[in-house]
């Protein structure tokens, strides 16, 4: 399915940023180095964007599988259980749920920050669990796990600071609930060394391929700080006392329904003295009624649902290791399951988006207790094969209904205005050799603008600074180099005048006069003072407007809005 649909779609905002980051991480300021780790797929596979979509859903999946299978073989070990039966389609169910990074926060299918977040997340988790179990079982050093670790972890942070740094303080909790008092301390400061070698690695090859890298991070922070300056404390305590308490209320509420009639059919099973496959249809019952509640009707409270559906099924169990007067969990086991609970916070943490909703994307983590609680149940008797298998699918396959959504429906799409079903129109040939299936506006803009930049003698390879606020993605479809920065945006809480002032007293003035720039005078992301910024740095205004064109606004899924741009031509 993801196939299909991937052939389809164009975003000329955030994918079109995407793209200038895999051609250009190294020629702007950044405040996210993902585009370094893409841009050798995107070489390897030809700049295919359906290939780089592609790549992003396979990686998800993978890891997300990985992360689930090492999971459940760290809680057989903190609960002293022995054998793996069952865990192979657990973990793959458990991994196709990461495909909720799609669906929970609706974002381009091309790769990006957040993906590579999302999967050094879990492949940080995966192997950090790795470790603590080989610790347990063999006492001896995993060392290329250890050394893998720590280039995962590097690899988070230089993407994305915030959440890589706490993605990393998660982990080390993991790992000291697995090890402690259980391994030396020598063993433990070797390992730490061997993570640390391999965070050092990545940082060097970095450093190593890229000279000037800190220097155009640091810059990247800087100018992104001015773009969107945040009260990060305001911010957290309003999640904390509203956006949380409110969306736990209102998942608690509808997830009321699924819970009473799951336990009608457990009593009434055990009431007409079939109490086996009672257990097998109040699951199922509960599942399915909760899936659909959470993925269908009220999408949005998808990581609420999803965590308390995975509560539920763990109280469950736990009662009933109670009832057997068994122990129905550890301290260990009860730290590694809350962090994997709390790593959705630790994912979005940084975020400038609403906070539980991006922290959907992350639904995987969630995701992956209710596999391994599925599986608890199968081994212990309370599933019978075909529940089992039919609770894991409907798990596998609910996240992807936002694909179905999208095919028809346009309002579900990322900012393009029409349903990728309807999207059949080839983008005509660019200098980029972006290849996708759009609609008729798409590709009329695109072969509008292309006709632009060909008429007044733009060449491929050239500098444009973007003042828009909307176009990053016709930067890329020109061929061009940007500079200054890969996007400005203004409007709304954006200061897109103080980010472009201090992006433009970044550049050498030479850079500047010989660049060519794109301007709006009704985009409501424009740069307002675009002209008085460039005219301070040069001393006067050494361009001619080449042209101007209107289309469809980029930002909004009603296309019928439009923007006018103006290309300027340097005067050399």
């Amino acid at each position: 399915m993801f196939a299909i649909v991937a052939r389809h779609g164009l975003d000329l905002t955030d994918e079109g940023f995407y793209l200038l980051n895999f051609r250009h991480w190294h020629s702007v300021p950044a405040f996210t180095l993902f585009g370094a780790y893409f841009q050798i797929p995107y070489r390897l596979f030809g700049e295919s964007l359906w290939a780089m979509r592609m790549l992003g859903m396979i990686l998800l999946i993978g890891t997300g599988t990985w992360c689930a299978f090492q999971l459940m073989l760290i809680r057989d070990v903190l609960m002293s259980q022995q054998g793996s039966a069952w865990i192979a389609p657990a973990s793959i169910a458990a991994g196709l749920t990461a495909l909720n990074y799609y669906g929970g926060f609706v974002v381009p299918y091309t790769p990006s920050y957040n993906t590579l977040a999302l999967i050094s997340a879990l492949l940080c988790t995966a192997l950090t669990m790795q470790v603590g179990r080989a610790f347990v079982l063999k006492g001896s050093i995993p060392g290329t796990a250890a050394f893998a670790l720590g280039l995962a972890i590097s690899m988070g942070v230089a993407n994305k600071f915030s959440a890589g740094t706490l993605v990393a303080l998660f982990d080390g909790v993991i790992a000291a609930a697995i090890v402690w008092r259980r391994v030396p301390v020598r063993q433990v400061a070797l390992t730490a060394a061997l993570v640390v070698t391999g965070f050092l690695l990545n940082a060097l090859v970095l450093v190593l391929i890229d000279p000037q890298i800190l220097i155009r991070l640091n810059q990247g922070i800087v100018i992104q700080l001015a773009l969107l300056p945040r009260n990060i404390t305001a911010e957290y305590a309003r999640f904390l006392s509203e956006e949380l308490p409110n969306g736990v209320h209102m998942a608690a509420r509808m997830l009321l329904w699924p819970v009473l009639f799951s336990t009608a059919v457990l009593v009434g099973g055990r009431f007409i003295g079939r109490p086996a496959g009672a257990a097998s249809s109040a699951i199922v019952a509960f599942l399915t009624l909760a899936l659909y509640v959470g993925f269908i009707r009220h999408r949005a409270f998808r990581i609420e649902f999803v965590s308390m559906v995975a509560l539920v099924l763990w109280v469950a169990w736990a009662a009933r290791r109670i009832a057997l007067g068994e122990r129905p969990w550890s301290a260990r086991t009860l730290v590694v399951d809350g962090a994997m609970l709390a790593m959705p916070f630790a994912y979005s943490f940084g975020t400038n988006n609403v906070m539980l909703q991006h922290m959907g994307m992350a639904a995987v983590f969630p995701s992956l207790l209710i596999a391994s609680s599925l599986r608890s149940f199968r081994r212990e008797g309370l599933l019978h094969e075909w529940a089992f298998i039919g609770s894991l699918a409907l798990l596998a396959a609910t996240p992807s209904e936002v694909f179905v959504r999208q095919w028809l429906n346009g309002e579900h799409t990322y900012r393009l205005g029409a349903a990728l079903g309807d999207q059949n129109v080839k983008l005509p040939p660019n200098p980029a050799r972006v290849e996708s299936l759009v609609d008729q506006r798409m590709a009329r803009t695109v072969d509008r603008f292309l006709e632009l930049t060909r008429a007044a003698g733009m060449k491929p390879g050239a500098a444009l600074f973007d003042l828009t606020g909307q176009a990053p993605g016709l930067v890329v479809l020109a061929g061009a180099t940007p500079i200054g920065a890969a996007w400005i945006a203004g409007g709304g809480s954006f200061r897109g005048d103080a980010a472009a002032r201090l992006a433009v007293s970044l550049l050498d003035a030479s850079e500047l006069r010989r660049a060519w720039l794109m301007t709006s005078e009704d985009s409501f992301a424009r740069v307002p003072s675009w002209r008085e910024v460039v005219q301070a740095k040069l001393g006067s205004f050494p361009y001619e407007e080449a042209g101007r064109m209107t289309l469809p606004d980029p930002s909004s899924p009603d296309k019928t809005v439009r923007i006018t741009i103006s290309l300027w031509k340097p005067l050399l």
